[in-house]
């Protein structure tokens, strides 16, 4: 009876141990330093140049693939650029843009699809439709975008869905400081290609 026992505890720490170093033997990779996600391989993963001033922080949620503060600047506060990719979905581009404007509200009571100004910029095979407006800026106090809004008077907004993908760029922040990184998001976009 002994016998077994000892029998069954001997078998049970060598499955153990064999699987342990099993999993020491293949270690999860280290992360890039591209902006490439596994997530993107459904459209194709688009990558880019990181324009100089930008920081790159980590991301702030399983949601985003990227990340970056765009210091403010004379006094204004910084800026945020989330990029976020939903493995081919995400909806279409006139969904988006709704999205996108009940996002801003403008203060002397114009619809904010009136106000905004829509671009399309074609690098290669990725296409790029930008969005830029300025408002009230509603934000989000809970992570799923639902719940009660804070007002953020005379901000800005950049937002960005690329194809294939899709993909999102998102830039969020006082007017002053987006107003003053438009011209460099731009050229970001400029350098958007498929890996």
């Amino acid at each position: 009876m002994n016998m077994k026992l000892l029998l069954l505890l001997a078998a049970i720490t060598l499955v153990l141990s064999c699987s342990k170093s099993e999993n020491e033997a293949t270690p999860d990779p280290a992360p890039s330093a591209e902006p490439k996600s596994q997530a993107g391989q459904l459209g194709g993963v688009i990558i880019y140049d990181v324009p100089q001033g930008w920081i790159r922080e980590q991301p702030g949620s399983q949601f985003r693939t990227d990340q970056f503060r765009l210091p403010g600047v004379d006094g204004a506060g910084d800026a945020e650029l989330v990029v976020s990719h939903f493995n081919g979905k995400g909806g279409a581009l006139a969904m988006n843009l709704e999205r996108w404007y009940s996002q801003i509200k403008q203060p002397d009571g114009r619809a904010t699809a009136d106000v905004a100004e829509l671009e399309t910029m074609k690098q290669g095979d990725v296409t790029v439709n930008i969005m830029y407006c300025g408002g009230t800026y509603l934000r989000s106090t809970s992570p799923m975008m639902t719940g009660p809004k804070e007002e953020m008077p005379d901000y800005a907004v950049i937002a960005a869905m690329a194809e294939p993908g899709p993909w999102f760029y998102k830039l969020v922040g006082p007017r002053q400081t987006v107003d003053h990184w438009r011209d460099s998001f731009r050229k970001y976009v400029e350098t958007f290609r498929l890996d």
